[in-house]
């Protein structure tokens, strides 16, 4: 009840990521402020976008292996090559980053 009656007067910018369960949140659009107030919702399963009534769906562009390896190199070890001794821990990076480049980098 206070996110309705607070967020309904206010205008805002809400940003919820990695969600699984928008029921529980009880965010209903309609009590987020009007006009130029945005709620964006992170989620890799469109089935929640979808019930919640997202008005846009907007795909991360994946990068390949090779170019998710260079990139988490050169942010973990300022390299283009793996440090020795931390392949293991670069392949389970790269496999947990699933190509989105602010996940690797973020890794990194």
């Amino acid at each position: 009840m206070l996110i309705r009656t607070r967020l309904c007067h206010l205008k805002s910018l809400i940003i919820l990521d990695n969600v699984d369960q928008l029921e529980k949140l009880a965010l209903d659009p309609r009590y987020v402020g009007a006009g130029s107030s945005r709620v964006i919702i992170i989620s890799r399963d469109r089935h929640i976008l979808r019930n919640y009534g997202v008005n846009e769906v907007y795909n991360a562009k994946l990068i390949n292996r090779h170019n998710a390896l260079q990139l988490f190199c050169r942010k973990a070890f300022k390299s283009i090559d793996i440090v020795k001794d931390y392949e293991w821990m670069t392949n389970q990076v790269l496999e947990y980053g699933t190509g989105l480049p602010l996940a690797i980098k973020v890794l990194g």
